[in-house]
């Protein structure tokens, strides 16, 4: 079962993917090379694919013409540059080497013969998994009608980490009065990381467990308000709990008296409604220059066989964009968000839906499930400086602190010495119109991660 961050983003996707647009803002597989290869090469223009969908969010363009920077400026601009110096001369050689097949039509011949099919009805794009893996998204529009998608979606990670995901957007053959989304994922992981329950452990207390889950949803989504949307759903999934056969650490079984780790013995099969709300007062949705964002979500979940495990569970995200247009084009994030799981009638939760660190979303540079319990705070300043921009992408330097920690009850055992430190930075790319990804290095406690988000 999803723990309270995970089902924050999903839903926050989902509402993005079905209010703002009524179908995904997506790449096919040839913008994706024109857009990696050619980063900040005018001539692919003639070859970019505009998204046939609307966005109904206002966006501010660039400027055509800037003023000249002030020397104190360009003063503050050299570590924006010192991160961004590697980026630039790799990109610099490849669009050397872009512009020699592009003269040559090397490129659009072998285009040619990989992607043969209309990207504005089918889509092939690239996709990623979790802890270094790859994949491959197929989506087809119009199946039924004009707003209609299926989407299919499989990757592979190391360790043999896979997933498999079916989403279906308004796929009835007959018009309803709402967007709606029927969706099925297919996750196995053999080598979950447990630490312990707490805010406290130590890099040597890891062990490992096999987590498998397949979860199938109802979701329906509406936008009542430009700035206001709305989603509520039904999710029905099933867990399987396994021993671990990984090499370095021991299995949590081994370790751990399984009798008392609340869903731990088998999994379960769960059932849980959920509902959500976005409020979005930014002034560009894919790179803010400045406004506010909260998200509110939350769930009843009940456990149909098993141990019967009922629980439920609340998460906020907010985030607070500042733009410093005297510094020129930089952006300060800052982003608070908690979530809480707690039985009904005073009863244990699952071990796997527990709050948790999990990267990206939460504190990063720590191992996924590093820290987990009932309730979690995040706190994070995040400082956006652009580094890079053409037609088709920008790309911003990005330094981060997040802090954060794990309690059964954070307001009332938060402790000074139980938040953890990550602090890092990468590069976030977008368009106009489409987030496009991002990579971060992250340093933590004692450990260090390197974190891949893509945004297609």
């Amino acid at each position: 079962m999803r723990e309270p961050m995970r089902r924050m983003r999903l839903l926050h996707r989902y509402i993005c993917d079905q209010c703002i647009c009524g179908a995904r803002h997506t790449l096919s597989l040839r913008r994706f090379c024109f857009i990696t290869l050619g980063i900040m090469l005018p001539a692919v223009t003639s070859y970019a694919r505009q998204s046939d969908t609307a966005i109904l969010v206002d966006s501010i363009p660039f400027p055509e013409v800037r003023r000249a920077r002030e020397p104190w400026e360009y003063v503050l601009s050299v570590p924006g540059w010192l991160i961004g110096a590697p980026f630039i001369i790799t990109t610099e050689a490849i669009a050397g080497t872009y512009r020699f097949l592009h003269r040559q039509e090397t490129l659009q011949r072998i285009l040619s013969l990989i992607f043969v099919v209309e990207d504005t009805t089918v889509i092939l794009a690239p996709a990623y998994s979790s802890r270094t893996g790859l994949g491959v998204s197929y989506r087809k529009k119009g199946i039924w009608r004009d707003a209609s998608e299926l989407e299919i979606t499989g990757t592979y990670g190391t360790r043999n980490r896979h997933g498999f995901e079916l989403s279906m957007n308004n796929t009835f053959p007959f018009a309803l009065p709402m967007n709606y989304s029927i969706g099925v994922d297919y996750e196995y992981i053999p080598d979950r990381s447990f630490f312990g329950i707490g805010p406290d452990n130590a890099e040597d207390d890891e062990t490992r467990f096999g987590l498998a889950t397949i979860d199938s949803e109802l979701m329906t989504a509406a936008a009542p308000k430009d700035y206001l949307r709305t989603a509520a759903g039904i999710q029905f999934d099933k867990v399987f709990i396994f021993e671990s056969k990984h090499e370095d650490e021991p299995a949590t079984q081994e370790v751990f008296d399984t009798d008392r780790l609340p869903g731990f013995k088998s999994g379960g099969l769960f059932l849980g409604p959920g509902v959500g709300l976005e409020l979005d007062f930014r002034a560009n949705r894919h790179r803010p220059t400045g406004g506010l964002w909260v998200v509110i979500g939350g769930a009843l979940v009940w456990e149909l066989t098993g141990e019967r495990l009922s629980y439920w569970t609340t998460g906020t995200d907010m985030r607070l964009y500042l733009a410093a247009p005297w510094f020129g084009d930089r952006v300060f994030v800052l982003r608070s968000a908690y979530a809480t799981v707690h039985g009904l009638g005073g009863g244990s939760v699952p071990l796997f839906a527990l709050s948790k660190f999990s990267g990206e979303g939460t504190v990063r540079g720590y191992t996924t499930a590093r820290f987990r319990d009932n309730e979690m705070l995040i706190l994070s300043a995040e400082y956006r400086y652009l580094i890079w921009e053409n037609v088709l992408s920008k790309v911003d330097a990005v330094a981060f602190v997040d802090a954060g920690q794990v309690q059964e009850h954070i307001f009332a055992g938060a402790k000074w010495d139980d938040f953890r430190l990550g602090v890092g930075g990468g590069l976030r790319i977008h368009d106009d119109q489409v987030y496009l990804g991002s990579i971060m290095a992250a340093f933590g406690k004692d450990e260090f991660r390197l974190t891949v988000d893509v945004g297609w």
